[in-house]
């Protein structure tokens, strides 16, 4: 015997006590038709929380741990199928945190377990709360295993006009970033320079003798561009310290997209040096005619990387110094 049309209030204690017909009404039933449930565990407990609300727990800080959301006054799990960094920072921003940069976690690293409520969702980043992303349909909880739970680490508010340097794993080169109205956000590299380098170099607490500025895709991320138009002189304490625009909060440079200011810093200790841009010098080795190549560049003197170095690119150091350039060995000092 099959159960038809039913339909109960909610109140009832036994399903038997719903409304519902025995009898066929024409319309094809099948097995892949047959109604599913999700029950909570017997120790779940009431919460005072919205439908939708999100929370992270287990985390050893207050901006990491497994994602819950609140469904019908309960706090449960998300599956960690297709979690990504997009679905990762919406929750970020619907925590009032940085909706940018976080990291997306999964098969439950935070080790705390409670009842899946919500199988995938397919978050494109700018939404403002998880449930106004596309999701899968309640069908996929069946396929989620308990170890299956997403996380995420969010990255908190900083303190405007503060500059880091990332998307390397150099501390002293990298992108740009600014900390803009409690926010990370990036700076837009035209007419960027080494005086503008230089700024941000000494800011971070790098020398600003031989800054260079770097340009482009190869070090941009997601974060939004709302510096453009800086123009230093390099002589200036901070970033603001130069005339600078900026984009009001939410908005962002797009014709400057995937073309973020970098900066290419030198070591603290590095000193001014009088030389001109482009000048050589040999050294540390035996005789004058021989040692490690250095050039200068914005005051300061600094080595070449060997990767293609050889006897043509050593020839022209010779013949800049005043050497014979014939028979060059591309030694490494």
């Amino acid at each position: 015997m099959g159960i038809y049309n039913l339909s109960c209030t909610g109140n009832e204690t036994s399903l038997w006590e719903c409304q519902f017909t025995t009898t066929y009404n024409g319309r094809y039933c099948g097995q892949s038709n047959d109604a599913s449930v999700f029950c909570m565990s017997n120790t779940t407990q009431y919460s005072n929380c919205t439908d939708g609300d999100v929370r992270l727990i287990g985390g050893s800080t207050s901006n990491e741990g497994n994602v819950q959301i609140c469904y019908k006054n309960t706090w449960g799990s998300v599956c960690d199928d297709s979690w990504g960094t997009a679905d990762s920072n919406v929750v970020c921003r619907q925590l009032g945190l940085q909706p940018y940069g976080s990291s997306a976690y999964y098969s439950n690293r935070y080790v705390v377990h409670s009842p899946f409520v919500y199988g995938l969702f397919y978050c494109s980043g700018i939404e403002k709360t998880l449930l106004h992303c596309p999701k899968s349909s309640s069908n996929y909880l069946l396929s989620c295993q308990n170890y299956e739970i997403a996380g995420a680490q969010c990255i908190g508010t900083c303190t405007d006009g503060r500059v880091r340097i990332r998307g390397t794993y150099n501390t002293h080169i990298g992108r740009v970033e600014v900390c803009v109205n409690g926010t990370w956000v990036t700076v837009c590299d035209e007419n960027w320079d080494d005086n503008d380098a230089a700024v941000i170099c000494h800011q971070f607490g790098h020398s600003a003798y031989g800054a260079m500025a770097a340009y482009g895709s190869i070090i941009s991320d997601s974060y939004p561009t709302r510096v453009y138009g800086v123009n230093c002189t390099g002589s200036e304490r901070e970033l603001f310290d130069c005339p600078v625009h900026l984009l009001p909060p939410g908005s962002s440079y797009s014709s400057c997209s995937q073309n973020d200011a970098g900066v290419i810093c030198q070591g603290s200790q590095t000193m001014y040096s009088n030389c001109t841009n482009g000048d050589v010098r040999l050294r540390d080795g035996a005789t004058l005619n021989q040692g490690r190549v250095e050039i200068c560049v914005n005051n300061a003197w600094g080595t070449v990387c060997d990767d293609g170095w050889g006897e043509l690119n050593g020839n022209v150091v010779c013949m800049q110094l005043g050497y014979q350039q014939v028979g060059k060995r591309p030694d490494q000092y």
